[in-house]
């Protein structure tokens, strides 16, 4: 069974979000009130069940919890 391209995409940005949340040392309802996001939909995409989460939305929390201009997030 192939794997959907665009679903690996999501999934490594995804890691960055995580990577990003843990490197902040936020746990999950932190992170959930930062983003405008629910808690259950944090830790869904820390565990990296994002096959039903837009791209778009991915890239903008990286870019939301990176904060730098510079990195290109």
């Amino acid at each position: 069974m192939a794997v959907d391209p665009a679903l690996i995409v999501r999934r490594k940005h995804a890691e960055d979000v995580a990577a990003l949340i843990a490197g902040k040392g936020w746990d999950a309802a932190r992170a959930a009130s930062e983003l405008g996001l629910s808690v259950v939909q944090v830790e869904r995409i820390l565990r990296g069940e994002v096959e039903h989460v837009p791209t778009q939305h991915l890239k903008d929390m990286r870019s939301k919890l990176c904060g730098s201009a510079l990195c290109g997030c």
